[in-house]
């Protein structure tokens, strides 16, 4: 019950006060990231679902690496940030 409680108040203080424009967060870089590759892409001559296969791919990929590096960097700083 007190998870629930937590989790409530979590919710009406996201929702009252949000994320502030100026804090970057990764959703807004991942949205930037498939702009720019869909412009990228739509300069080729290729199938669509070809497009989409190649762009999937390509976001998929690079949320990976930037993720594991991040998690790497900070194993690097201290074990305990790694969470296993």
């Amino acid at each position: 019950m007190e998870r629930v409680v937590l989790i409530g108040i979590a919710v009406l203080l996201d929702w009252l006060f949000g994320d502030p424009y100026w804090l970057p967060r990764p959703i807004r870089g991942i949205g930037w990231l498939i702009k720019k590759l869909e412009d990228s892409l739509k300069g080729f001559s290729i199938n669509k679902r070809f497009q989409g296969i190649i762009l999937w791919t390509d976001v998929v990929d690079s949320v990976f690496i930037v993720s594991w590096t991040v998690l790497w960097l900070l194993n690097l700083i201290h074990p305990f940030l790694f969470f296993k």
